[in-house]
Order: structure tokens, then sequence, then C-alpha cells
């Protein structure tokens, strides 16, 4: 029960020192988040789409 108890004191200690970003901050990280999710989303629907058709027209060339 000793090493609980320690350990609950130390994530205390711990969670003290943590320096968390303002409103702010955390809005822009989240927005930033948004977009490049966004972003790569349609470069891989882009690759996906482009690889898709090259192998389908590779495909349907072979007799």
């Amino acid at each position: 029960m000793r090493a609980f108890t320690n350990y609950i004191k130390n994530s205390v200690a711990e969670m003290q020192k943590v320096i968390w970003p303002t409103r702010k901050q955390a809005l822009q990280l989240t927005v930033l988040i948004i977009l490049v999710s966004f972003a790569l989303g349609l470069t891989l629907a882009g690759l996906d789409w482009f690889w898709r058709n090259i192998l389908k027209s590779l495909i349907l060339r072979i007799p």
C-alpha cells in the first residue's frame, strides 16, 4: 500500500510541474491538426485515384 501512496504523491508532484497550453494555443493547435489531417486525406485520396487509374488502364490492356 505504501508503494501505491508514493506513486500517487509522485504523480501529483509531476502534474504540478506541467505547463498547460492556454485556451488560444489549444484552439490554434486543434485547427492546425484538423487542417493537416484534411490535407493529408486529400493527398492520399489523390494518390489512390492516380494509382487506381494507372493500374486499371494497365490491367484492361492485357490481352
